[in-house]
């Protein structure tokens, strides 16, 4: 087209040249009657129309080009927020937490809106001679969260309805050489409305205190939230969500690099069967640690009836591991040895187990 459209051009400028300063001899550039030329030459006319509809046609392309490429920017500059609903909560779990100190408060919130968690802080310093494992903060509590309503396209807003701790507020007691201080819920204390941010949301419009608590900066344009946030709005506490599965998965990764080192300390160390026997204890107390958190998960993943059905058979694993775990120590009943030995074999089985369960996750998006 725009070749064509150039070549009308040029003819046209070159008859008009012609027709308007001719070309020669006028005598001899027409003939006597001037017919022949007249049905010869173009209609200068209909090539000037023609030009002008190709003007036309070309700025009509030029105008669509425009038009969809805006319709493009604008589009991709758009967010399609997801709709809030608690069932989108069943595979998350919220934290609030610092940097530092070890302290945090979980929390899962189920489908129906109802919670539980637990805020704990461990004080190894804080001790005596009655309770020479320091001191634990912990709130164990339930409760039930209002229906989400929408405040804008990314924000919504709940209350609690109702809480409940399974300790009362302030109670203080000593187990296990550790003094427990029961506490309020740490995060959701004071709560008046909580604000809920979806994944989306423009991180420069949130609030400086919620971005300062889930570690996040103040956003450069166009950054957005990935992940769900909760705010409590009148103290200006922050929380953010983590999937399970994924939660977990950080955490065997970490239970992996330590037992590699406890199982290397073993085999390589000049250690006494004492030290042997406390590295060993560790190896298994970790395997263990992993195992209970893997199960917390599949809690969460799986429904009641296949939950059952897994307890029983875990049930009937726990039987058989502590038996293995027995008749291996048994060819060193009452020696220094029979701890490592039976350590060792728990922490193997244990480390299978984890392994093994782990294959139910697999399926999980």
């Amino acid at each position: 087209e725009k070749k064509m459209r150039k070549y009308k051009k040029m003819v046209l400028s070159v008859l008009t040249a012609l027709v308007l300063c001719g070309c020669g001899d006028e005598e001899a550039a027409m003939p006597d009657d001037g017919t022949q030329a007249e049905a010869a030459m173009p209609d200068i006319t209909v090539l000037a129309s023609e030009e002008a509809a190709l003007d036309q046609t070309e700025e009509a392309g030029k105008k669509e080009e425009r038009g969809m490429r805006e319709t493009k920017e604008t589009m991709e500059g758009q967010t399609e927020y997801p709709v809030c609903s608690f069932a989108d909560f069943s595979h998350l779990e919220f934290f609030f937490l610092s940097g530092a100190g070890g302290w945090s408060t979980g929390m899962f919130i189920n489908a129906d809106g109802s919670f539980s968690g637990r805020y704990s802080d461990r004080d190894a310093g804080t001790s005596s001679v009655n309770y020479p494992h320091g001191t634990l903060y912990l709130c164990d509590f339930s409760g039930h969260f209002t229906e989400p309503e929408m405040v804008n396209d990314y924000t919504y807003s709940m209350w609690i309805s109702e809480i409940h701790f399974e300790e009362e507020v302030d109670k203080k007691e000593i187990k296990d050489e550790i003094r427990y201080c029961y506490t309020d819920a740490y995060g959701l204390d004071g709560a008046e409305r909580i604000l809920i941010y979806m994944p989306g949301a423009p991180i420069a419009e949130l609030p400086e205190e919620f971005r300062r608590w889930v570690k996040i900066g103040s956003g450069e344009k166009g950054e957005r939230l990935t992940f769900y946030g909760l705010y409590n709005e009148a103290q200006g506490y922050g929380f953010s969500s983590v999937h399970i599965v994924d939660q977990f998965m950080e955490t065997l990764c970490s239970v992996e690099e330590y037992t590699d080192s406890l199982e290397a300390s073993i085999s390589h160390d000049p250690l006494d069967q004492q030290q042997l026997n406390r590295q060993s204890e560790n190896l298994y107390e970790e395997w263990d640690y992993a195992l209970n958190q893997l199960w917390r998960v599949l809690k969460r993943i799986k429904d009641e009836e296949a939950m059952k059905l897994l307890t029983e058979e875990e049930r009937k694993w726990i039987a058989k591991k502590e038996q293995a775990v027995k008749d291996a120590g048994a060819e060193f009943e009452g020696g220094s040895m029979q701890p490592l030995v039976m350590n060792l074999e728990g922490a193997r089985l244990t480390k299978e187990r984890v392994y093994e369960l782990l294959k139910l996750l697999q399926p999980l998006d």
